[in-house]
């Protein structure tokens, strides 16, 4: 997130698809947020386009949303039909400014994420982060800095038991 992006709880209200204006274009997925800012209820609507290049990001959105597109078949028309099957997700949107025209700045939908979003979803164990740390220093042309190994965790030691005089002890050991 950038200083000026907004952080947003939003649900889904609903999908449509747009149709191509002009011959060659594509058509567009659209879906529309409700989100609450300042105690006042907002919307906002969120284009993604189905071109190579935009189809990676499309995807992402829909899986994030709980439509896995691939799972699916593609089948937009289940996606946009009376039965909305995202309608109602809860996720969170980061929102930012499009200065498309700089003269009419305004919101626009940068990413969409899980409720809580940004969360790590296949976090890389110490073990891979080592592995790939060794693997960058060298393609960087880096050695290991000194003192890079930290001492393993020390094991907890067992309580010690009574071993002096303590004077008189039941049979469980424990003073008295």
């Amino acid at each position: 997130m950038y200083e000026d992006d907004i952080k947003v709880d939003a649900t889904v209200v609903r999908v449509d698809m747009t149709e191509p204006q002009n011959y060659g274009d594509m058509p567009k997925i659209v879906i529309k947020f409700r989100y609450e800012k300042d105690g006042r209820e907002c919307f906002i609507s969120h284009y993604r386009s189905f071109t190579d290049k935009a189809l990676p990001y499309t995807e992402a959105d829909l899986v994030t949303l709980g439509w896995d597109p691939t799972r699916n078949g593609w089948a937009i028309d289940d996606l946009i039909s009376d039965n909305q099957p995202i309608a109602g997700k809860e996720c969170s949107l980061v929102l930012g400014w499009d200065d498309y025209d700089p003269n009419q700045p305004r919101l626009k939908v940068k990413f969409v994420n899980e409720r809580g979003g940004g969360g790590v979803k296949n976090k890389a164990s110490v073990e891979s982060a080592a592995a790939f740390a060794a693997l960058l220093r060298k393609k960087v042309g880096m050695s290991a800095p000194a003192g890079a190994k930290r001492p393993a965790p020390a094991k907890q030691q067992p309580p010690k038991q009574p071993t002096a005089d303590v004077g008189a002890v039941d049979s469980d050991g424990i003073p008295f």
